[in-house]
């Protein structure tokens, strides 16, 4: 594969890239590898994490030639106090530090971005840059091992209880695989979720009535609405994460959102009365509108949202991320707005290049 073995030349001969070539970068990851494939039975990486783990590490090496203090707390705006658990910066974060940020990330993603009015999103944070300063601290540790002294030993023993960090005879450090895997899980799911809810555009108002939807509609759609909800309360990418992670007993999402959250209660289906309201909420719309056009599939975090192989097989896919509903065409170009009006426009019309706020 082209990409990765660019990758690898970079990796070896240590070369510094520019941000626009970094994002350039970071949006061929996201678009070209499959998170959710099956890693290797031994090393047990698929392809995406091959691939993130050289993006780190050049990413690393890119931004240190920058010299330029990327401060997290400030990136983060209005956010930082319910993501940060630390006051360190990023240059200075452990590995479990990082992680820690990845994870809240996760658990907040929904509440970062703003719809706008009439369609598409916006965000006070620059995704791209957080995510590649992110993947540029962990490729730091990707690449080096590490003795702790007298003092940090405590703190090093809770990282080998937790599973975080290996160690050999004579006291080197280094990071486990399964950690790489969740963290490059996470970054993955949560660049490409960004990438496609920030290249959201509206489509042309109309003044039609909306698609009628019936309570037949909502009857035969419960079962999908109970799983479409299950899926959207769980912390962004962390269904992959689980099927990586438990990767032999995996077999519903189900199992995903109770691992999080052991007392969740399944949420209700809206009534028919609050449903076909225009400003019904879309993930409990969306099950109803694949009653009536059940040919377009919706897809998931954890079933190739964004992988570019994937949407090329149809003309038209719902990507439900949270409880962000958008349709995608077989081109990559990502609409957002109220399921009814976007069943509508794409049975009558044809899709315009979009630009996106992914930066």
């Amino acid at each position: 594969m082209d990409t990765l073995h660019n990758l690898r030349m970079s990796v070896r001969d240590k070369t510094a890239f520019t941000f626009d070539e970094c994002s350039s970068l970071l949006i061929d990851w996201i678009q070209t590898f499959d998170r959710s494939a099956h890693g290797d039975e031994i090393k047990l990486f698929n392809q995406m994490h091959i691939a993130g783990m050289a993006l780190c590490v050049v990413y690393h090496t890119s931004t240190k030639s920058h010299n330029s203090k990327y401060n997290l707390a400030e990136a983060l705006c209005q956010f930082a106090n319910r993501i940060l658990l630390t006051s360190v910066e990023i240059q200075d974060m452990t590995w479990q530090q990082t992680i820690d940020v990845i994870s809240t990330i996760q658990i907040e993603f929904n509440t970062l971005f703003e719809p706008r009015e009439g369609g598409g999103f916006t965000c006070c944070v620059k995704m791209q840059r957080m995510i590649i300063e992110l993947m540029a601290r962990l490729g730091f540790f990707l690449t080096h091992s590490w003795r702790c002294t007298q003092k940090e030993e405590n703190e090093a023993n809770l990282d080998l209880i937790q599973g975080v960090t290996n160690i050999d005879a004579d006291g080197w450090h280094s990071v486990r695989p399964d950690s790489i895997i969740q963290a490059l899980d996470a970054l993955h799911a949560i660049a490409t979720a960004s990438w496609l809810i920030l290249s959201a555009q509206s489509i042309p108002a109309s003044d039609e009535p909306l698609l009628p939807i019936h309570s037949y509609h909502r009857e035969a759609s419960l079962d999908d609405f109970y799983t479409m909800s299950q899926i959207a309360d769980c912390p962004m990418g962390a269904v992959t994460q689980y099927k990586h992670q438990f990767r032999h007993l995996f077999h519903s999402t189900s199992q995903v959102v109770f691992y999080h959250y052991p007392d969740y209660s399944r949420k209700k289906q809206l009534p028919m009365a609050s449903l076909i309201k225009e400003d019904a909420e879309a993930i409990a719309v969306l099950p109803l509108i694949q009653q009536i056009a059940p040919t377009i599939p919706v897809i998931h975090e954890h079933t190739g949202a964004g992988l570019k192989t994937l949407h090329e097989k149809n003309a038209w896919q719902w990507v439900a991320l949270g409880n962000i509903v958008l349709l995608v065409d077989s081109n990559m170009r990502v609409y957002h707005g109220d399921p009814r009006r976007l069943l509508e426009f794409s049975q009558n019309s044809s899709s315009d290049e979009s630009d996106d706020d992914f930066s």
